[in-house]
Order: C-alpha cells, then structure tokens, then sequence
C-alpha cells in the first residue's frame, strides 16, 4: 500500500472518486445496485488484462498481443466445454495452459531470438487473431455450460462476482510483486537492466515468466467477458490490448519499465469503466469511448510526467506545439508553397471494442445493439 501511494496511486483513486461523484450528483440513476454491479462487469476484464500487462511493462516490455489471447480464450471455452457443468474446470484450466503456452512462446522469442518485444507480441496478435477466424469461419460453437453462464452475473446487493475478481486478483498481484524476489527482479529489470544483470537477476527467466503471467491474465480476462457476454465470439477482445495499456498508464505504470503498481493499474481500470458507464447512461454514442480513452490517457501521462509534475507543463506544452507546427509546414524559403502537398482521404471510424459493447448492451436492456 505505501509503494502504491508513494508510486502515484493516490492521484488516479482520486480521480475515480471525482467521476464517481459527478455521475452521482448529474445521473442519479447509476447509484442503484443494477447500474453499478454493471460497471464493475465491464471493469473486470480490464483490470486483469491490466494486470497482466503490469508484469510486462514493469520489465520495460510491452504485450500487444493479450486482446487476440482473450478472443482465443472464448473460442476455446465455446468449443471444448460441450455444454456440460463438470467439464466448466478441466475446460478453464486447458484454456488457462494454451494462453500461458502463448506467453512462454513470446517471452522466449523476445529473450532467446532477441526479437523486441513489440514485434514479437504484434506478430502474435495478427497469428491469433487469423487463427481464430479459420479454425471457427467467423462463428464459433456455443456450447457454453448453463452454470458457467451464471458465473460473471452472480451478485448479491452490491457483493458480485465481478467484485470479488477484482479484489483477488489485484491482491494477488500486489503480493508476486511486493512480497517476492520474481517482483523485485522486474522492478530492478525496468529500472536498470545492465545493474540487473550485472548484481546476478536472471533477466531472462523473469522475462519469460512476466509473459506467461500477462498471457494468463488475459485467458482468465476472455473466460469472464464469455461468461457475462454469454457467447464465445472471435473479435471478443478485439482493441481491449491498448484499453489494457490504458488503464496501466493512467494508473501509473510507466512504459519504459521500473515503476507502477497493481493498485494503480486497477484503479486505472476502473476510471475507464467509470467513464464508459457515464457515457452510456448520459445516452453518448459508444463511439465517444476510445476518443475519451485517448483523452484520458494522455491526461494520466501528463500528470506523470516529470515536467508536468513540477508545474511548467504549460510551457512543455507549448514547445510540443510549436514543434510540431515547424514539423508540418517545414523550413521556410523564398517563393516557397506552404499547402499541403496532398488531400487526407477519410480514415476508418473508432469504435469501442465488441466486449464493451456486447457487455454494456446486455447490462443496460435487451433492446440494446449487442453485436459485436
């Protein structure tokens, strides 16, 4: 707890707070027990997904391959669960090992093959997500077990399953990293890899192990979305890898590795379902939420940044402004011709991510578009 405060923590739990008292006092409505057990349906996913990334990201990684291992994850669960109760463990276990064979595989082409991790993560986003589509020809069985489908809607009052994955899950995070040697190693790998190497930290190992553990997060991540999405779909994670790498940032987890906590990354998470929720209920297009996403995320960096940190983040902003004006007109010469030298044709529309929206669409009425 005091390494979450001390690493910033603190700054996005306020932040939540502040949403959570704005749609309080503006839409009273999502104070009632349906809307809010719904928000932390829709925070679930995100914050194991965030989790996981944590692992990497603390090393100086990145994993942008864990929205194709939760759609992966679905398919599989859809496919191998035949519609039976007593196979709903042995079936989340056997999924539970294909996405850490997924994560063992990145963490050894980055460590061994000495391939970036960015690389290797987005060859293995575009794989699965082809994979997906052929094995299932874009409409995968459901054969999903009646009770599984219960799991992820189970709630008594304000105490849901959502909120208890939550919990744990970011308990247990906090305790790999806080508590044993495997989470001072990645602290010490993000902050100086050459000190690391040279006091003895076996980098490699610790590596490999961050993927699988991200990789993990993102299997149990896909088989709670299926669960309260009630279908296995291929595009199910779909666009979740950068929500992922939001919620850690906003949250305090730097990209370049050595600082953040779980806490902060769940917190993160939760100012992105707090968000969504509002969003939703002040009736804005879904289409609104990866343009809030964007805004947010880069709000959570300027609050992390050094600069903005010291109180000269105006004039930082400034000089990114003028920089970026000189960039796009170029250096200035006699008789010379400042429009631009070709039209910007129209680019392909954002939208929020099939689990968001077939999640949103189910928690807030049946007549709601729920395709992905």
């Amino acid at each position: 707890m005091r390494r979450a405060i001390r690493e910033g923590a603190a700054r996005p739990a306020v932040v939540a707070v502040l949403i959570f008292i704005f749609g309080a006092v503006f839409y009273p409505s999502s104070l009632t027990v349906f809307d809010l057990n719904s928000t932390v349906s829709t925070a679930a996913p995100i914050v194991l997904l965030a989790l996981g990334m944590t692992f990497v990201l603390l090393a100086g990684e990145i994993d942008l391959s864990v929205g194709s291992v939760m759609s992966l994850a679905s398919i599989l669960l859809a496919t191998w669960m035949g519609g039976r109760d007593a196979l709903i463990v042995p079936t989340i276990l056997l999924t539970l090992a294909a996405c850490a064979g997924i994560g063992l595989v990145n963490g050894l082409l980055t460590v061994y093959a000495r391939i970036p991790s960015f690389i290797v993560t987005l060859s293995t986003l575009f794989i699965l997500g082809g994979l997906n589509l052929f094995w299932t020809n874009g409409s995968p069985p459901n054969n999903l077990a009646p009770s599984f489908l219960q799991l992820a809607i189970d709630s008594k009052g304000l105490f849901s399953s959502g909120l208890v994955v939550i919990v744990v899950a970011t308990v247990l995070a906090s305790l790999a990293l806080a508590k044993t040697r495997f989470g001072r190693h990645l602290y010490l790998i993000g902050s100086n890899r050459r000190a690391a190497y040279n006091t003895g930290v076996p980098i490699g190992m610790s590596l490999i192990i961050a993927f699988v553990l991200s990789a993990v997060c993102a299997g149990l991540a896909g088989a709670y979305a299926t669960s309260y999405a009630g279908s296995g779909q291929t595009s199910l994670g779909t666009g979740m890898e950068l929500t992922a790498i939001a919620a850690a940032v906003i949250g305090g987890v730097s990209l370049f590795g050595g600082r953040g906590t779980p806490a902060g990354a769940c917190v993160g998470a939760l100012i992105l379902a707090l968000l969504f929720n509002v969003l939703l209920i002040a009736g804005a297009s879904a289409d609104l939420q990866p343009i809030v996403t964007g805004i947010v995320l880069v709000l959570g960096s300027l609050a992390y940044n050094r600069t903005a940190s010291s109180g000269h983040w105006l004039r930082a902003l400034l000089r990114l402004t003028v920089h970026v004006a000189r960039s796009f007109h170029g250096p200035t010469a006699p008789g010379a011709d400042h429009s631009p030298s070709g039209a910007v044709g129209p680019t392909n529309r954002s939208t929020s991510s099939p689990y968001q929206t077939v999640a949103l669409a189910r928690a807030h009425g049946p007549d709601a578009d729920a395709s992905p």
